[in-house]
């Protein structure tokens, strides 16, 4: 089975986007894909496809107002998850530094991740609450690939000790049928 880990589900942000050229694309060929959204949305997909279906994680592990609590609940929550694959299993994580930690730690699963950000343009790593990027790093190195979006991503992947074969660049797309009935601005 393939498995998309994605943060949470927002229409029509780039992420998401993305994730469904993939899963479209997958689906036309009877891929059977089961997309997992780990982190609480006011959104839920309002479409079908074939092969496809959803998993709202926050659903079976409700949050709370405290961050900190919310992260644990989370953890345990990935740590289920991570117990719940079967041996073969392949895992596609998006832009999430501490999934790529979890389950990296599975050897008998496929493991993917997609960085489309440079990891310190994410921003500050709390080190009570997040994984630090050197533990990230070491999680990549045990991946069977990371896809980036660049050359430049590609060689920083490379310099932090993960294997040049090991990094792979899909590059960013655009879908011009997206644009098709868009009216051309006029100026006020």
């Amino acid at each position: 089975m393939l498995y998309f880990i994605i943060r949470t589900y927002n229409p029509n942000t780039a992420e998401i986007n993305r994730l469904f050229s993939y899963i479209r694309n997958l689906s036309e060929k009877s891929i059977e894909v089961n997309v997992i959204f780990c982190w609480p949305s006011n959104y839920r997909v309002d479409f079908t496809l074939p092969h496809v279906s959803y998993t709202y994680l926050f659903d079976k592990y409700k949050n709370t107002d405290i961050k900190v609590l919310d992260i644990i609940i989370n953890r345990i929550a990935m740590a289920r998850l991570r117990k719940s694959f079967k041996p073969g299993d392949i895992i596609y994580i998006y832009s999430q530094p501490e999934v790529v930690f979890c389950m990296s730690k599975r050897k008998d699963l496929h493991v993917f991740a997609e960085m489309t950000e440079h990891p310190y343009a994410i921003g500050y790593r709390n080190p009570l609450t997040t994984i630090s990027w050197p533990t990230y790093f070491k999680a990549c190195r045990k991946l069977d690939g990371v896809i980036v979006i660049s050359r430049e991503l590609r060689d920083f992947y490379i310099s932090q000790g993960v294997e040049c074969n090991k990094v792979h660049i899909i590059n960013m797309i655009v879908n011009p049928q997206r644009f098709q009935n868009v009216l051309k601005a006029t100026p006020d």
